[in-house]
């Protein structure tokens, strides 16, 4: 479309799918308000937040959610991921059509392998996670005296075990990253690069399945909102590196710009094993309480 119509037409297309898609959404999908839903279905309300006025909804409030060490660290690793994967993205183009010599229009489809990739990491992802808290339960079920038992004490599982599979993910992230990037430096076959950016899309992809799940564990109660400010500190990151690569690429060239994003993603994963392995006292020393 880009090639043959002009770069209008791609944004007038998104526009209109955009649109489509949104009257669909509106009319189609069910309605998952909790508040609303147990109301309707006169269900027990469980982690149901009160309702708020305008006044109460400061965003900068939920963007301070970040001085919790926990969540610190999580929108570190969030913001040095989705960094490196959009820079990424951004820079694909001109590999492909500077260093293999791609129009285009062909250049536009070999970001299919990256969302084949986000796809798989997101199934995988999220089920590996459901087998880990299932694991996880059954541990702690199995740990319970029969008093507790015939209390009917309600079982919690520590949001930390969804972060336990988390290293698998974002290390297939990091490896492709950077052989991708020593690719395209060499030039090396477009089939190993597109090889890559499918292994970089599942990798997030599956680290964003632990990561999203966990934040929104830690505060039950406003899980759009901690996701909202998910996004603001990995949009900041972003808009920042992105800016960035382009003198990057001049300068150091496409091997060891990736390695520079190699490096930053491997440090705030590191990091995250803090959070991993200590999180949970963490959170009994210095908040957030989870209601």
């Amino acid at each position: 479309m880009g090639q043959n119509a002009g770069w209008r037409w791609v944004f007038w297309f998104l526009a209109i799918w955009g649109g489509v898609m949104m009257l669909l959404s509106i009319f189609v999908l069910p309605e998952t308000h909790r508040r609303i839903v147990a109301a309707k279905h006169r269900i027990q309300q469980i982690n149901i937040p009160p309702v708020m006025s305008i006044r109460q909804n400061n965003p900068l409030l939920d963007i301070a959610t970040a001085r919790y060490p926990v969540i610190a660290l999580s929108m570190f690793h969030f913001a040095m991921l989705f960094g490196a994967y959009f820079t990424n993205a951004t820079g694909q183009p001109l590999a492909y059509e500077n260093t293999y010599g791609l129009q285009q229009g062909t250049s536009g489809l070999c970001f299919l392998a990256s969302g084949v990739g986000c796809i798989a990491g997101s199934l995988s992802g999220g089920r590996v996670t459901d087998i880990m808290l299932k694991k996880r339960r059954l541990q702690l079920e199995a740990a319970m005296s029969d008093k507790e038992k015939a209390s009917g004490q309600q079982i919690k599982v520590p949001p930390e075990t969804r972060l336990q599979m988390m290293w698998v993910g974002s290390l297939l992230f990091l490896c492709s990253l950077i052989t991708c990037g020593w690719f395209v430096e060499n030039k090396v076959s477009l089939a190993g690069v597109l090889v890559m950016q499918f292994c970089i899309g599942a990798g997030m992809s599956f680290t964003f399945q632990s990561l999203g799940g966990y934040v929104i564990d830690v505060f039950p109660t406003m899980s759009a909102r901690i996701t909202g400010v998910q996004n603001f500190w990995r949009s900041v990151w972003t808009a920042v590196i992105v800016q960035l690569f382009p003198t990057m690429l001049e300068n150091i060239g496409w091997g060891w710009s990736y390695t520079t994003m190699f490096f930053l993603t491997l440090v705030s994963l590191s990091l995250m094993q803090i959070v991993v392995f200590r999180g949970e006292q963490l959170r009994q020393r210095f908040g957030p309480k989870i209601q």
